[in-house]
């Protein structure tokens, strides 16, 4: 795995992706690109507050939506995003890896779950451990940020 690539297109499709997220109002806990061992793909892991907020079938009801409707990259189907919650065990151990002193992984590739992943396939990562706190959010304020994002989703729709 240490020599593994990413297919070709993959890292500007998952920066793509990431912007698009944040311009349809979602900001992810995570977002970075993995190898998932049991099924032997690439994944793109999004970890959001949202799963435990409304829960997977509805995040990925928008994010479908959101693709039908060309507002998330083409090469980016729904079927790849792997998701997560930040209070799954998996979750946690990411993102409390371990930072160098330069502020990067100091591991190129890591193992974690049945996932592998390289510090360069990663787009965003807010770590409890390290340089930045999860900001645990107040239950109307993590209301009104799903609502925007679904609003802004189910206005592609209409």
């Amino acid at each position: 795995m240490a020599n593994e690539s990413l297919p070709s297109g993959y890292l500007k499709a998952g920066a793509d992706y990431l912007k698009a997220l944040r311009a349809l109002g979602l900001e992810p806990e995570a977002l970075f690109w993995a190898k998932d061992r049991t099924i032997n793909e690439f994944a793109l892991v999004l970890i959001t507050s949202h799963f435990d907020f409304k829960g997977p079938k509805e995040i990925y009801r928008l994010l479908t939506l959101a693709y039908i409707h060309a507002a998330t990259p083409s090469t980016i189907s729904p079927f790849i995003i792997r998701l997560h919650s930040p209070k799954q065990v998996i979750s946690q151990q990411i993102l409390e890896s371990e930072w160098s002193t330069s502020g990067a992984f100091a591991v190129m590739t890591l193992n974690r779950g049945d996932l592998t992943y390289q510090d360069k396939w990663i787009y965003t990562a807010k770590y409890k451990k390290g340089r930045v706190k999860l900001k645990q959010l107040k239950p109307v304020e993590r209301a009104k940020q799903w609502n925007r994002f679904k609003s802004n989703v189910e206005r592609l729709a209409a």
